[in-house]
């Protein structure tokens, strides 16, 4: 038997306490070459399943998905169609790069490293408007959890999105980095394809929020689960501060701060793992092991998102399955996603020859 174990980012690729520069030695063209060549995937989920899954596994955090602009946020129903339940409590896909932009009718649409659950609202107000900084006094909305409001707030002021009207958009604080990582992102990727001007007329404040809002736990994590929905790719420069200066921001002032994985928070890693086993045309096989007796989520979801499969195991150190067997399904490419009981997730490629 040929034993594979599957390439979960999150778990082998991610797994170290500096991230290395990409490409060393490399900027200006060269590089951007260099990412388009190994980091822009060759496959993205369809409409309807980059919907699904962003909803369902990306952005699911405690079974609770929310809003990149305001915090607001909806638990889920996976016994609900995702995108439907959502879009019901008013959350629907947020193009970080605008599809007005370029981005329409191409992969980029379907592209997660740049899709975002926001509410329906909000999502309308921002329109195609460029991200920037908008002056307190000249902000039309202010938006947080549920709420809107056109005076600026009393308290906790950096926790709302503002709205400048057909002029800027400007997100909240802890998200401003995410957002100008996900704009470098499809710059890049996508280049011979977006309105140039549009980005270059921002990219000196997004640069700006690139360095005052390095990337965290939450943003590294959802880059690892993305990539597995996308050829293994992930967004280079949530990994390598570095790359934006050196393709178009100007050198900070002080050093760029890549995210560094505590060891302490790695321990979790070793609580649960997946191994797919295939051998020939055979049908493959699910080996979960988790010593530790975590009660877990697994799920089984098609190109289109859909659950094939959705059970709880409780207190299960060892979980073998067959899945053509045990759950019928039928020839295609489905994802595993294991979750435990304080919402670590991980998840897997499983061919069904």
């Amino acid at each position: 038997m040929i034993r594979f174990i599957v390439s979960i980012l999150g778990l082998l690729v991610f797994q170290f306490q500096t991230v290395a520069q990409i490409f060393p030695g490399l900027d200006g063209a060269a590089l951007q070459m260099a990412l388009v060549d190994n980091y822009k995937p060759d496959f993205v989920l369809s409409s309807a399943g980059s919907k699904d899954s962003l909803y369902a596994v990306v952005e699911n955090i405690d079974g609770k998905v929310e809003c990149v602009y305001t915090g607001y946020q909806v638990t889920l129903d996976l016994n609900e169609d995702p995108s439907q339940f959502v879009f019901a409590q008013n959350l629907n896909q947020e193009h970080v790069f605008p599809r007005s932009q370029g981005v329409d009718n191409t992969p980029a649409e379907f592209d997660m490293h740049h899709l975002y659950p926001s509410r329906v609202d909000v999502n309308q107000d921002r329109g195609s408007l460029p991200f920037g900084e908008s002056a307190d006094n000249l902000t039309n909305k202010w938006f947080i959890n549920t709420s809107t409001i056109g005076s600026i707030p009393s308290s906790n002021i950096d926790g709302y999105s503002e709205l400048q009207e057909n002029v800027t958009f400007e997100p909240r604080e802890d998200r401003k980095g995410d957002i100008a990582r996900a704009m470098f992102y499809v710059y890049v990727m996508y280049n011979d394809l977006i309105d140039q001007e549009y980005f270059e007329s921002q990219v000196e404040t997004l640069c700006d929020w690139h360095h005052i809002d390095p990337v965290d736990e939450r943003e590294w994590n959802r880059n690892a689960l993305v990539a597995t929905f996308q050829d293994d790719k992930p967004n280079p420069f949530i990994l390598d501060c570095t790359l934006a200066s050196r393709l178009f921001c100007s050198a900070p002032t002080e050093p760029c701060m890549d995210y560094s994985v505590n060891t302490n928070e790695l321990d979790w890693n070793n609580t649960f793992s997946i191994t797919v086993l295939n051998n020939g045309n055979l049908a493959p096989q699910l080996h979960i092991l988790n010593p530790s007796k975590t009660n877990l989520s697994i799920q089984i979801i098609d190109l289109n998102g859909r659950a094939g499969f959705n059970n709880q195991y409780l207190n299960h150190s060892e979980i073998h399955l067959i899945p053509n067997f045990d759950f019928q399904l039928t020839k295609g490419l489905y994802f595993v996603i294991v979750q435990n009981q304080i919402g670590q997730t991980k998840a897997a490629k499983l061919v069904i020859p």
